[in-house]
């Protein structure tokens, strides 16, 4: 075989071989490390067509495994949860405090008078509407989930561990006897 016959069946077998990769990357999208579900991705695509995407994670909730889409809307995080079949479960803003219902804000304060808020978020399941909010109480800070009317569903105060960690890493102990469960269904509320 001559070198220009090498270099053609070379290059046709790089070319079998990449037709082959394109048509099976249907199944998952290599998002980097994440690999995300073909279905993920188009439903995400079809329902926010304009939204930038910054980034993605995967998480195990009840042995299902939860697809997260992290966007930026106006300089705060938006994160889109989904399951493996495209459901989309749950949607969680970060939101300023100020953003915070007045009956959030007056149940938060009662509970914990001059506490400061340092973080917020509004937690969409189907039609459940809930607020995630970390608060400072002196030296300590809690992390609240309460429900739009109010009511303070479960407290959490954060253990740190380490005066350098970051605040992701630090793990938070149940405050309150109320047993919390995983809502597993929270894009089929009805």
């Amino acid at each position: 075989m001559n070198t220009i016959t090498k270099i053609a069946l070379l290059v046709f077998g790089v070319i079998v071989l990449l037709t082959a990769a394109f048509l099976f990357a249907d199944e998952a999208q290599d998002t980097g490390k994440i690999e995300v579900p073909y279905a993920v991705m188009a439903a995400f695509q079809k329902s926010y067509p304009d939204t930038k995407v910054s980034g993605y994670d995967k998480e195990v909730v009840n042995g299902k495994n939860h697809f997260e889409i992290e966007t930026m809307v106006d300089k705060l995080e938006k994160t889109y949860v989904y399951l493996e079949d495209a459901t989309l479960v749950q949607i969680e803003e970060e939101i300023l405090a100020k953003s915070l219902p007045e009956i959030v804000l007056a149940s938060i304060n009662k509970a914990h008078p001059k506490c400061e808020i340092d973080e917020a978020d509004k937690i969409t399941r189907g039609t459940t509407v809930e607020y995630e909010v970390v608060v400072e109480v002196g030296e300590k800070e809690m992390e609240l989930l309460l429900a739009l009317d109010g009511k303070i569903l479960s407290s959490a105060q954060f253990e740190d561990d380490d005066e350098d960690s970051n605040d992701d890493d630090d793990e938070a102990t149940e405050d309150d006897d109320e047993d919390e469960e995983e809502d597993e269904g929270a894009g089929d509320d009805k």
